[in-house]
């Protein structure tokens, strides 16, 4: 059932059907009404709601592991460094790199965000046809927590412009480089980057 959900919302990428996967599980567990009702939506659209009520779950997970012994103003705090963190990597900060996977990591890896954010984008556009146009561009950046010890993620690329009214459809073709991988990614956004 999962994978003709998946299929059928045009979801091919591993570690978002696997996120998926995650989501419906705890969907399951926790919200068993929600999930019975969520069999009366098409298949494509289940994937969006099953992991958006997952990310509620997440998210009520989090405040559940905050100590309840603590007071209410050490809580809120603690919720707001959560929200405090910045990320890079991605279309808006540096190309080559996923969404949000730059930044400093806990003991499994995870990357958790920091404290302070760094990016920045030198791009050359040319528009060759009335509605077409090409880019180059060169990103820098990264998230960190010590101003005075950090690493900048670098990445590079061409693009793809179709200049509509709303702002430049943009499809870009990025390299990491120094990263622990090789290869491209591929960015895909509606409207101006910075």
């Amino acid at each position: 059932m999962i994978r003709s959900e998946l299929d059928a919302a045009g979801i091919d990428d591993p570690h978002l059907r696997d996120g998926y996967r995650r989501c419906r599980e705890l969907n399951a567990a926790h919200g068993r009404t929600f999930f019975l009702a969520t069999r009366l939506l098409a298949p494509d659209q289940r994937p969006a709601v099953h992991a958006l009520y997952g990310f509620a779950r997440y998210a009520d997970d989090i405040l559940d592991d905050l100590d309840p012994e603590l007071g209410t103003d050490i809580r809120a705090e603690r919720l707001q460094l959560l929200a405090d963190r910045f990320f890079a990597g991605g279309d808006r900060s540096v190309r080559g790199y996923a969404y949000q996977s730059l930044g400093p990591t806990n003991d499994l890896g995870e990357v958790i965000g920091g404290k302070h954010l760094l990016v920045g984008s030198a791009e050359l556009e040319k528009r060759f046809l009335k509605n077409w146009g090409a880019a180059v561009f060169y990103d820098i950046g990264n998230a960190f927590n010590n101003l005075g010890n950090y690493d900048l993620a670098q990445g590079a690329g061409i693009g793809l412009r179709y200049f509509t009214p709303v702002g430049p459809a943009r499809l870009d073709v990025a390299r990491a480089f120094g990263a622990d991988r090789d290869g491209y990614r591929l960015h895909i956004g509606l409207g101006v980057g910075w």
